[in-house]
């Protein structure tokens, strides 16, 4: 490559920084020039020849040291999933099974992934304590430190439960009342199925219930 072009990457870059508007439509092709003065690698994921400075830098602590063979894209992708299906803590390296650091996960996530993994590792933190709980709502993810009051009110969504029962907040009734009605109809659905178990079988063709006695449209 001539001395020019070099000179003139170098002025761009350092225009750039100063006045990243001014030169935001040839940012591209800065970038693709800068890339062609590297040497390339293929992407083991997306099967892609790319710079070298789109592949992660080595990892050289022990017991994780080597090289990347994926591109930061495919690693990112990669670390989505692994934080989305993994515990927190236990997000793992694509190219081997060390159980990345923290360091690593922010470097080489993206920002939504990153807020994520920040999300889970809080939570796991306050878990520990013994006065921490999950918010009920099927919507939301939130939990708080939450002592002695009988409603829990999520800060995050306003979701209530109730921390005796376990439930949902029984709006105008007691634990009592609720564990009592809870209890009561819990009896009469196991009444009601001992009654179904007495005076029906099921067909052995289809498994649907029918009385005793009669047939059922799959019996011949």
């Amino acid at each position: 490559m001539s001395r020019k072009r070099l000179d003139t990457d170098w002025l761009l870059m350092s225009v750039s920084k100063r006045h990243p508007r001014a030169l935001a439509p040839y940012r591209r092709a800065l970038v693709v020039s800068v890339e062609d003065t590297h040497e390339r690698r293929t992407c083991l994921v997306c099967d892609e020849s790319k710079s070298l400075i789109r592949f992660p830098t080595p990892f050289q602590l022990p017991p994780h040291e080597h090289g990347h063979d994926i591109c930061r894209e495919c690693f990112a992708n990669h670390l989505d999933v692994e934080v989305d299906n993994k515990i927190w803590d236990q997000i793992s390296c694509p190219q081997c099974p060390v159980v990345l650091q923290r360091e690593d996960i922010n470097i080489l996530a993206t920002p939504e992934t990153w807020s994520k993994y920040e999300h889970f590792a809080s939570r796991a933190a306050l878990s520990k304590n013994p006065n921490y709980r999950d918010c009920f709502s099927t919507t939301c993810n939130s939990g708080q430190i939450h002592e002695e009051e009988l409603v829990f009110t999520c800060r995050v969504c306003g979701h209530k439960h109730c921390t005796a029962c376990d439930v949902n907040w029984h709006e105008h009734e007691t634990c009592e009342e609720y564990q009592t009605r809870n209890s009561a109809q819990k009896q009469q659905e196991a009444d009601s199925e001992a009654q179904v178990q007495t005076i029906s079988k099921s067909c052995p063709n289809c498994n649907t219930r029918i009385e005793k006695g009669d047939g059922c449209d799959h019996m011949s």
